[in-house]
């Protein structure tokens, strides 16, 4: 690079200019071509030669347009002047349809060896401009093998679908004994405009030109993209009169189903409103119509039934865990780094349904299967929901699932298993996000979405799942009511008609008011499978008392109902009370079993609220009572 930046500015070279880069990288290689016309664009004379060898990034010599002369006062292999060599990119020499361009050589010859995309045409030019004729088959064959020189009127039919595109065409019949050896169909994606057989081919980088050979009078180019515009023009060998090649020609293939969007999120904004926000697909493959949603109503599993929520409340992990699906979110990173494939969704038993629906899916983490051998795919099928959805106190934010459908002849979205489901609605393809509302409170809803093409042709389906927020009044309890029977009450209360998914457990708090600090005695009623309905029966002892119902929903505890109050009497006036007067011997007993006592031992006395002193029942009486237990004490 040192060297030739001292060209700079330079215009005659006492020697000979020799550009060869073989064992550079393509990537430095093709810098300092692009730095050659302004180092080497003065240059107007060279005394001895002008050598081009094994240099891939150089396409034509445009970059010496100011060269007029070439002395050659000492020849490469004390013969040449001007010597080019395996070049595999150069197509195109000067620009000779450019009056004022000239050039002369006053001594040796020129030689061209080994450049592919160099047509014999090009050499021509030059030789009649620098009166060089002295040329051999080596240079004329060896040149211009893998580019189109020799144009001839060559019509060539297209069909095309959505990947492939078919050629055919009928050959012109050949004068004498001359044959046809093979075609080669040459192609390129082109998006617009037209496409010279000298642009893009640069046999290094791969994005070049792309070829197929064959004896036939047609041929068929596969696994092209869609909705996508292609150059083609078709190179002819013959086995006398040489080669030929037909004009640049284009044709495009049909449009399909858009990829995924390259971007989707869910977020539960509040308790009956949530936000999808997208980004378009990568790839279209055709004209973006509208986008696709469906929201399913998925019902919490019934773990409440088979659980003790008293025994074993809900923890803040769990309500942390509820919260994380608020939000969920899908990117083409993810999509790219997790991509796992499965084509079929099957049961052990193979008798349990039908065989033909298959499903390929993407997974956020290994360790959350869509199926196992116990199970059948989702959609339609309702042995599989307790995998697919995990209960929401144990599901993680990395274990949120989205799926692509494989669709079938006669559907364009995935089957859903509830026909409640809010389908097929569409959304304006400028929009980049989009509320759904009015949605039902702390609900789980599986969300699909897909981006369809003008026609209704809709791509892979992304789903996903988010949960509506709380409502903070749904679990509240309306009204509590209680019956007083002596020193028993039975407490009832109305259910919530519309909670947070569902109801887990009740706590019952009451209190006597009559007392100062008077701890709150509180009473958990689980809501399972045990559950014998919304009461609760105490025995309490006399006093004014406060009660109020708290309901327990999967959303968390919900708020207290209003304080009620009700009142445990006293015993009336005129009712009569016994009690038992023990007097204890130095003899061994056991309240607490029963033993024999005699007439000295226990007396019975009998009161009333009337009476300042009780009155002691007779001995003959007292000998009744020889047995009793503690319960009879009381």
């Amino acid at each position: 690079m040192d060297k030739l930046q001292k060209l700079k500015g330079c215009t005659h070279i006492n020697g000979s200019l020799v550009i060869r880069l073989a064992g550079v990288d393509i990537n430095t290689e093709n810098t300092i071509v692009e730095d050659f016309d302004e180092y080497l664009g003065s240059v107007k004379y060279i005394r001895d030669t002008l050598i081009v060898a094994r240099t891939n990034s150089i396409k034509s010599l445009s970059f010496l347009k100011n060269l007029r002369l070439i002395k050659g006062e000492n020849l490469e292999n004390q013969k040449y002047a001007i010597f080019f060599f395996e070049n595999q990119n150069l197509q195109k020499l000067w620009d000779f349809e450019d009056k004022n361009f000239t050039l002369k050589i006053e001594r040796g010859d020129i030689a061209f060896h080994n450049n592919p995309q160099l047509c014999t045409s090009e050499i021509i030019k030059l030789a009649n401009l620098t009166n060089r004729s002295n040329f051999t088959t080596l240079d004329v064959f060896s040149n211009g093998d893998k580019s189109l020189c020799d144009f001839v009127n060559f019509h060539v039919n297209v069909s095309v679908n959505v990947t492939n595109a078919t050629l055919t065409w009928k050959p012109a019949p050949l004068a004498g004994n001359d044959t046809y050896i093979g075609f080669t169909v040459y192609y390129i994606e082109h998006a617009q405009g037209e496409i010279s057989i000298y642009e893009s081919k640069d046999v290094c980088d791969g994005k070049g030109w792309k070829s197929q050979f064959t004896v036939n009078n047609g041929t068929l180019l596969s696994n092209l993209m869609p909705y996508t515009r292609y150059a083609y023009y078709v190179k002819i060998y013959r086995r006398l009169m040489g080669g030929g090649q037909s004009n640049v020609s284009y044709f495009q293939t049909l449009p399909d189903d858009p990829e995924v969007p390259s971007y989707f999120s869910v977020t539960s904004i509040d308790y009956q409103t949530i936000k999808l926000k997208w980004k378009p697909p990568r790839s279209t493959n055709g004209i973006l119509g509208f986008y696709k949603y469906d929201v399913d109503v998925e019902p919490d599993m019934q773990v409440h039934l088979e659980r003790d929520y008293c025994l074993h409340p809900m923890t803040l992990e769990g309500e942390k865990s509820d919260e994380e699906l608020e939000e969920s979110e899908i990117s083409q990173r993810t999509l790219n780094r997790t991509l796992q494939i499965s084509d079929s969704c099957s049961c052990s038993d193979a008798s349990s349904g039908p065989k033909t629906e298959e499903v390929s899916f993407f997974v956020w983490d290994d360790y959350l299967p869509l199926c196992d051998v116990h199970s059948q795919s989702k959609f339609g099928f309702d042995k599989c929901k307790h995998l697919l959805y995990k209960p929401i106190d144990s599901v993680k934010e990395s274990e949120k699932v989205f799926y692509i459908d494989k669709r079938t002849s006669n559907h364009n979205s995935v089957k859903k298993a509830r026909p409640y489901s809010f389908t097929n609605n569409t959304i304006d393809p400028n929009l980049s996000e989009y509320k759904v509302k009015n949605l039902k409170h702390f609900t789980l809803y599986i969300i699909y979405f897909s981006a369809c093409n003008v026609g209704n042709k809709c791509g892979p389906v992304l789903q996903t799942f988010v949960r509506t927020k709380k409502r903070d009044s749904a679990d509240d309890i309306e009204s509590v009511e209680t019956k007083v029977e002596n020193t028993n009450v039975v407490i009832t209360w109305s259910e919530p008609k519309n909670p947070n998914s569902v109801i887990v457990s009740y706590n019952i708090e009451y209190k006597k008011i009559d007392l100062e600090h008077f701890k709150p005695t509180t009473e958990c009623l689980a809501r399972n499978e045990n559950f014998k309905g919304n009461y609760l029966r105490l025995n309490l002892s006399p006093g004014k008392y406060s009660v109020h119902v708290q309901a327990v929903s999967l959303a968390g505890s919900g708020r207290f109902s209003r304080p009620t109050v009700f009142i445990i009497a006293a015993p009336a006036k005129d009712s009569a009370w016994v009690v038992p007067v023990i007097s204890m011997g130095a003899q061994e007993h056991d309240l607490y079993g029963q033993y024999n006592v005699s007439d000295e031992e226990v007396s019975l006395y009998v009161g009333d609220s009337s009476r300042s002193r009780p009155r002691f029942l007779p001995s003959s009486l007292s000998q009744r009572l020889s047995r009793f237990s503690p319960s009879d004490l009381y």
